[in-house]
């Protein structure tokens, strides 16, 4: 698991390589991913070139980055592993290959070096990952063929930037290495604003710069020589292949079969000690209950300062039953000040507000393993959040007119909120689970109601009917998942020097959730059905009746207390918001106000803005 960085020239006269100033402070902005090495490779006539840095988890001698091909003018860099790498060797040693190290780079590199080619196409790259266990950003040269190859896997686990100028492409593992690399235009993308406003993070292939794109999960990019990629690499030129778009493994068994192999798969696939980041919910605790006889297996989990949030206890209790050993961490400070450095890595706007805490865990855990699995993708697998439920409830209702919503009375909100959601089409009903500042949008962004970010759910749904719950998930394993949830596990341990890995995203996995009849992932408004049958099996009676029967909690880090700081007041209405276009920053102060004397909860509203405020006073003049 690393870090990488790189370039390469579609045109003559793109000019010089960069410096070795900008080589070097890209590659000490990637440091914190891999702190056990680095490297270095140009080409000879400069026109092409890649940086790494090193976490070894793998075959620490043999695994260096970047590695040339097979062939002459091949050489790799990437951020990943591939979990059935010693399969893989075995059939490529069968086919003649020769091996000198027991590093899954070197076997990605024979498959990218072999891809089939198709006379008149570029090389199928696709067909070398197909159906792969795994997970990776990747920059592939070919130097003799005038190609690169970018591609993110197709969970998104492993972030990838990119970015085309003056006949030259720039890529990294980070926005902050990218800028270091090669001056990059920083302006920002009005519609990517929008969208993070509507939901807290900006989705791929938006970045928050438009001179700047994400690569989708699932996506692969070439470059090719003499081919004129367009100015800030417009997303469109990123082409879905294989194998997103490529119907996954075929489910062989159950749900806890399938879950076990992915997760020992993960387990498995290290030289380094492996830990379990644990809570009280249901996907963490299955991945722990599924390796419970692994050896040297440990758990931690993180203490809320808020009780009412507090997992820590629950998730001991499950691990002295499981009989694996448990750290309980204590919660990170509670200001503005804790939230900087977390929230800053992301190089854009991110709103999360667990953000701190699984910054914290990966600090902690960071002193005793180096790769972690989580329990990301479980509520994505089967349909896990309460809108999930809500939704399917509501499609039982006739629709309304607007107008039918009540609008007074306090303990009226739920009905209110109801009426207003079976007034709108299935697609818009979805778009507003995930929309941030919902009524209150028109005093931040007079004329931006956030339509961007409802065009966007509405693509993705379709024609799918209210409640369908297919529907649902497929945006929030295009949406959420990838670039919310994998980016805040990622970005939080490889800022600590661990790799985290999640079961849940596993292909297999997820085939066989999406096998399953619809009732045994939600019924009768029980999400999870399945997996609830799986920890009655794996758990002591006991631990499961109590870890069932607990309603789904978030986790907030502290968020109120330091909303209650004197910082956070200077953050938000102190003129950081002015700097940002279109943002009227004073509309945020009723709502703080609100939140901190108990009138309202605009929990999440405040700690996206606060990520914003943040952002701006550090990249904003």
């Amino acid at each position: 698991m690393c870090g990488f960085a790189g370039w390469f020239d579609t045109a003559p006269d793109a000019g010089p390589p960069p410096s070795p100033q900008r080589r070097r402070a890209a590659l000490d902005a990637l440091r914190p991913r891999g702190p056990d090495g680095e490297g270095e490779w140009l080409a000879p006539d400069g026109r092409a070139g890649l940086l790494h840095r090193r976490l070894a988890i793998v075959d620490r001698p043999g695994g260096a980055q970047p590695m040339a091909g097979p062939r002459d003018g091949q050489f790799l860099a990437w951020n990943g592993e591939l979990f059935e790498a010693s399969a893989r060797r075995a059939a490529l040693t069968r086919e003649g290959h020769v091996f000198s190290s027991r590093s899954d780079t070197e076997v990605l590199a024979r498959l990218l070096a072999g891809a089939r080619r198709v006379p008149g196409t570029r090389p199928a790259y696709e067909e070398a990952l197909a159906g792969e266990p795994g997970q990776w950003a990747i920059a592939w040269i070919d130097t003799e063929r005038g190609e690169l190859l970018l591609a993110r896997d197709p969970a998104g686990e492993k972030p990838l930037f990119v970015t085309s100028s003056a006949g030259r492409t720039w890529f990294a593992s980070t926005l902050g290495a990218l800028r270091a690399l090669g001056p990059i235009r920083t302006e920002l993308d009005p519609a990517a604003l929008s969208i993070y406003l509507s939901w807290g993070f900006v989705p791929a292939p938006r970045t928050i710069f438009a001179g700047v794109a994400k690569l989708p999960a699932g996506t692969m990019h070439v470059v090719a020589r003499g081919a004129s990629p367009p100015e800030g690499c417009d997303p469109a030129c990123a082409t879905r292949s294989s194998p997103a778009a490529r119907p996954g493994p075929a489910p062989r068994g159950s749900l806890d079969e399938a879950l076990t192999r992915a997760a020992r798969r993960r387990l498995e696939h290290s030289d380094e000690p492996v830990g379990v980041f644990l809570s009280s919910g249901l996907d963490s605790l299955a991945v722990a209950a599924v390796l419970r006889d692994a050896p040297g297996l440990r758990t931690f989990t993180i203490r809320a300062a808020d009780p009412r949030y507090d997992e820590s206890q629950d998730a001991a209790r499950v691990a002295r039953s499981l009989g694996v050993p448990h750290a309980i961490i204590d919660p990170p400070p509670s200001t503005p000040d804790g939230w900087r450095d977390a929230l800053l890595r992301h190089g854009e706007p991110f709103g999360s507000t667990s953000a701190l805490a699984v910054d914290a865990v990966a600090r902690a855990a960071s002193e005793h393993v180096r790769v972690v699995l989580t329990g990301d993708g479980g509520d994505e697998a089967l349909g896990g959040y309460p809108r999930h439920v809500l939704l399917q409830r509501l499609a039982r209702l006739p629709s309304l007119p607007a107008w039918a919503a009540p609008r007074d009375g306090a303990r009226m909100r739920r009905v209110r909120r109801a009426a207003r959601l079976l007034s709108l089409s299935p697609a818009d009903r979805y778009a507003q689970m995930y929309e941030v500042f919902g009524d209150h949008r028109h005093a931040l962004t007079p004329g931006d109601g956030g339509a961007r970010a409802r065009d966007v759910i509405r693509a993705l749904w379709g024609e799918a009917a209210a409640g369908d719950l297919d529907a649902m998930l497929r945006v929030d394993r295009a949406l959420e998942l990838p670039d919310s949830h994998c980016v805040k596990i990622d970005v939080a341990c490889m800022a600590h020097g661990v790799e985290a890995r999640s079961p849940w995203l596993d292909g297999e996995v997820v085939a066989t959730c999406d096998a399953l009849p619809a009732a045994r992932r939600i019924h009768r408004g029980r999400t999870k059905i399945a997996l609830r049958e799986l920890l009655r099996q794996r758990l002591a009676p006991d631990v499961a009746d109590h870890v069932l029967s607990r309603p789904k909690r978030g986790f907030t880090a502290g968020l109120d207390d330091a909303l209650a700081s004197p910082e956070a007041e200077r953050l938000l209405l102190g003129g950081a918001l002015d700097r940002v276009p279109g943002i009227v920053a004073a509309a945020a102060r009723p709502w703080l106000s609100e939140h901190r004397a108990g009138r309202g909860n605009h929990r999440f509203r405040l700690s996206v803005l606060l990520a914003l405020a943040l952002f701006a006073e550090a990249h904003l003049s």
